[in-house]
């Protein structure tokens, strides 16, 4: 390769480079005030962003880039508030997050939420784990690994994609596991079994100590509903 077409390759490049970081900026500013939770907005994001921009590395800028910002178009979208508070329990280094789709409740909306007889049941008394369609449903008691129906979550990508998900219906219930109970692939540290699952049942069903709240897709936003939500609800009001 000869030295003009080398420094015309690195020129096209260079204007690529600009190009693209004119682009996000520009994608940023618009969508910096608008109320929701865009990936692309974080600090993290941009870090990764920078970084990048820093190692004169396009192909990695364009790659996560192009990562952020098909999760932020992905409909339902997230308000704000929901996003940090997504950000907040996955940045909690004490605790292993999971979240499970619940399949029977794709009916259940904000107007009625609190008085769900069945996601009360889940709160208030736990999580049946039935198994999953791979190795059938449990019936004999047998101490399912969490990852058969459980997504463990490791990062932002993570727990956006899946409270935007509508597998299983519009509902996706939050879960935070103590660390040390659970290995990395998910599965239960020996010794744990009874402190996650109640075994008195038909099923196994994990405890609801460890159900923190839930994410409903609603009127095309993703809302999230803390136990302590539900709690408040349930009492009594004074007058």
């Amino acid at each position: 390769m000869g030295k003009y077409q080398k420094w015309k390759d690195k020129n096209q490049k260079r204007k690529e480079f600009k190009a693209l970081i004119e682009k996000i900026s520009e994608e940023i500013k618009n969508i910096k005030n608008d109320g929701q939770y865009h990936i692309l907005n974080t600090n993290f994001a941009k870090k990764i962003l920078q970084h990048c921009i820093n190692n004169n590395n396009l192909y990695g800028l364009n790659f996560y880039y192009q990562m952020y910002h098909t999760i932020d178009t992905i409909e339902p979208i997230i308000p704000l508030e929901v996003g940090k508070k997504m950000e907040q329990i996955i940045n909690n280094p004490n605790y292993d997050i999971g979240i499970h789709r619940t399949g029977d409740y794709q009916n259940i909306n904000e107007g009625n939420i609190y008085k769900a007889t069945s996601i009360n049941d889940i709160l208030n008394n736990g999580l049946k784990n039935y198994g999953d369609l791979s190795s059938g449903a449990n019936t004999n008691k047998n101490k399912i690994p969490p990852y058969k129906t459980i997504k463990k979550i490791v990062s932002i990508e993570d727990i956006m994609l899946s409270i935007k998900s509508t597998y299983k219906g519009n509902i996706g219930i939050i879960l935070a596991f103590p660390k040390g109970m659970l290995n990395e692939e998910f599965e239960i540290i020996p010794g744990n079994e009874t402190k996650i699952y109640n075994l008195n049942e038909d099923y196994p069903i994990i405890k609801p100590e460890y159900i923190i709240g839930l994410v409903i897709q609603d009127r095309g936003m993703c809302i999230y509903h803390s136990k302590e939500q539900f709690n408040q609800f349930k009492k009594p009001r004074t007058r």
